[in-house]
């Protein structure tokens, strides 16, 4: 079912009645001689049900003039007049009006009042009122082109509200209409400004990046306008995911290489810095001073099982490089050797030195964290009991044993 949600404002009536102007849509086509421009949206878009909202003091009689086919007792057609005019207008009047409109209009007309305070309870009272109001709906349309200057962003509010209640199953905010009348004029032109819903989009999407480190969201944001970028962050994402830095770093480097000779477009724009900034790892000269990085990154968006896998691998890679050069970074046998060295050297000392002490904790936290189990260590199990203990362990362990100024 499409809806299309409307407000209705108020301002002075002459006695010749509402002004009626001309819209001007888009691709050319022109409503005319229209009241109420939710009447014109409604002819543009041919919805199934109208919503219109507005306070005990809007127009509602205005409503009237572009349906001259409604059947309305004069009593109660000047009653109306009359309660727009002391902002005294009833829900009882609104449910009669909406009746008789829904017999003279090809859809549906749901006439609401809402409050004219702009103040928070009364926000939410809006916001549940517009739920209800749409509940059913698969399309949405809305017309924020009236009312108090506050409802354009509650109607924005909703419009992601009910797109976040539908989840996966295919709802869409057709169009967000605003209408434009320059001073003077006779004729409206009409915007559609949907388009800035891509940004929550983005919102979303960029957020799900820095809370879990996977970026497939913005991929699949960027398919449109950059297709190439698209395919490229969403291989490195997924090696990234599984723990294979040096399969993403390839991809990534594509991604920051056509970064630095182009401008995404629309929102994505607004992002690229971000973008650029969580895939900047890859730029270490280093294998350890890479996984170094994924580890901090892991821990700044508290991920503190990668955190400890990442920070420990880079060690390792340290030790490694150390003691048989850049060669056989990724040789198990030769990793193992040089892990065991560090152990038998830190034998007796790995409470009182330092450096011992970080790897037995990072060791020990790293294996906890991957198997679920209990650690041995009580300063380590003790770390266990509140996130901010765990943080400060964990980064207190890569400080020590990967310091950030470190260069080889």
């Amino acid at each position: 079912m499409h809806t299309l949600v409307s407000f209705l404002g108020r301002t002075h009536r002459p006695e010749q009645g509402y002004e009626r102007i001309a819209y001007r849509f888009p691709d050319g086509e022109r409503q005319k001689d229209i009241a109420f421009i939710g009447h014109g949206v409604a002819a543009y878009t041919r919805p199934d049900r109208l919503v219109v909202l507005g306070t005990s003091g809007s127009m509602w009689d205005r409503l009237l003039e572009d349906f001259p086919r409604t059947r309305l007792a004069e009593a109660t057609e000047l009653g109306l007049a009359e309660s727009v005019d002391h902002h005294a207008t009833s829900t009882e009047q609104l449910l009669e009006v909406s009746a008789a409109l829904s017999e003279a209009a090809s859809f549906e007309v749901d006439l609401r009042l809402i409050p004219d305070t702009p103040g928070m309870d009364e926000t939410w009272q809006i916001l549940h009122t517009l739920a209800e109001a749409t509940a059913g709906s698969d399309r949405l349309s809305l017309d924020i082109t009236h009312g108090f200057r506050h409802l354009p962003m509650v109607a924005l509010m909703a419009a992601l509200y009910r797109r976040t209640l539908a989840g996966s199953s295919g709802f869409e905010v057709e169009a967000i209409w605003y209408a434009q009348l320059p001073p003077g004029a006779k004729e409206a032109e009409m915007h559609d400004i949907a388009g800035i819903l891509s940004l929550a989009d983005w919102m979303e999407a960029i957020q799900r990046g820095h809370t879990t480190g996977d970026l497939s969201a913005v991929a699949g944001l960027l398919q449109g306008d950059a297709p190439q970028v698209a395919e490229d962050l969403a291989r490195g994402t997924f090696q990234e995911t599984i723990h294979q830095g040096m399969q993403a770093r390839g991809a990534y480097r594509r991604v920051r290489n056509a970064l630095t000779e182009t401008q995404l477009p629309g929102p994505a724009g607004l992002f690229q810095p971000l973008l650029e900034a969580q895939t900047k790892w890859v730029e270490g000269q280093h294998l350890h001073e890479r996984q170094a990085a994924q580890a901090r990154g892991a821990l700044e968006r508290r991920d503190y099982l990668r955190a400890a896998l990442y920070g420990y691998e880079a060690f390792i890679t340290h030790l490694t490089r150390q003691n048989s050069g850049a060669e056989r970074l990724n040789d198990h046998e030769t990793r193992e050797a040089a892990r065991e060295a560090f152990i038998r050297d830190c034998r007796g000392r790995s409470r009182t030195e330092p450096r011992c002490r970080a790897f037995h904790q990072l060791r020990e936290l790293r294996n906890v964290l991957a198997h679920g189990t209990y650690a041995r260590h009580a300063d380590v199990q003790s770390a266990l009991g509140s996130p901010q203990a765990l943080h400060e362990l964990l980064s207190e362990a890569l400080d020590r044993l990967l310091p950030p100024t470190e260069q080889s």
